[in-house]
């Protein structure tokens, strides 16, 4: 997780070996919608006319919270301590490395979403709005969200009551793009990732 170019977070995850699962027993499908590049700089226009608030938010061990209606077994990961005799484990929730992980956790979010009285657009399943005296818009991606709107502190409780959620204040990184929040308006660069790449090649910038 990147703030301004700079690494702030490390995690770690246990995973499932998806590559043994099997289509059509162990999943019906598994394409999940991503937040589109052309999306975003409209999103950021669209902010910057009507001198919104940008901000954005994380859901932590976000793919932990989808529900999966296959039944799936994990044998006992090593240092896991288990009752005697139990050979498996059963999944009460999703896991990072299954096949549906990814569909499931987008299903779970945008029904959320939809309950609490926001529309998604038919055209951009990762975008959502929801209207009334102070309007919120959402752009999903995978587990980060990025709000905006007039004023975002409703939302913000709101979604809190859900999910365990992390504040990242102003929008700083969004689809491998940089925003810079200037008095005028916005900038865009990919400055960190050149950085990052010339550092692989031992190039200096």
């Amino acid at each position: 997780m990147y703030d301004s170019g700079k690494t702030i977070e490390y995690k770690a995850h246990l995973c499932a070996h998806g590559f043994h699962q099997i289509a059509g027993l162990d999943y019906q499908s598994k394409f999940a919608p991503t937040g589109r590049l052309s999306s975003l700089h409209a999103l950021i226009s669209f902010v910057e006319i009507n001198k919104y608030k940008f901000h954005q938010m994380d859901v932590r061990s976000y793919l932990l919270n989808a529900t999966l209606k296959e039944d799936i077994f994990l044998e006992i990961p090593q240092g896991v301590l288990a009752d005697k005799g139990t050979q498996v484990l059963q999944l009460k929730k999703a896991l990072d490395g299954l096949k549906q992980v990814s569909l499931a956790w987008y299903k779970h979010l945008s029904s959320w979403l939809t309950i609490s009285g926001s529309k998604c657009s038919l055209t951009n399943p990762c975008f959502f709005c929801r209207k009334g005296k102070n309007p919120i818009w959402i752009y999903v991606h995978v587990g980060n969200l990025a709000i905006f709107g007039p004023d975002l502190e409703d939302f913000k409780k709101e979604i809190k009551t859900k999910f365990e959620m992390k504040d990242l204040g102003k929008t700083n990184l969004l689809l491998g793009i940089k925003i810079n929040h200037l008095n005028d308006g916005f900038s865009i660069d990919q400055e960190h990732y050149i950085d990052e790449l010339a550092g692989n090649i031992r190039l200096k910038t």
